[in-house]
């Protein structure tokens, strides 16, 4: 299923220029990747395994957690472990600095 839409490119349509740059657009998307998931409505088929590398996935490449903290959810419940718990703590603490 859809999940969201990554890399939006738009641009305004000729002769309109937004605040004098050609590369801002309006509402007209002219290219986006579109990132797809298993069907939510079966995603607890997966095993183990696939969930926890969809849940990796999800937060690095997206930084989509909320799904990511479905999916470590689910993979607890196969698994018998924890991770959905810990990854939501990791995202309260205060980034440190580099």
């Amino acid at each position: 299923m859809l999940h969201t839409l990554s890399g939006i490119g738009s641009r305004a349509y000729k002769p309109l220029v937004v605040r004098g740059d050609l590369n801002l657009g309006l509402n007209q998307v002219l290219w986006a990747d579109a990132v797809y998931v298993p069907d939510l409505e079966r995603i607890d088929r997966l095993p183990p395994d696939p969930l926890l590398k969809l849940a990796v996935i999800l937060h690095a490449v997206y930084g989509s957690v909320d799904l990511a903290a479905v999916a470590l959810g689910l993979h607890d419940r196969l698994a018998g472990g924890r991770l959905r718990a810990a990854y939501l703590r990791s995202l309260s603490r205060p980034a440190t600095a580099a």
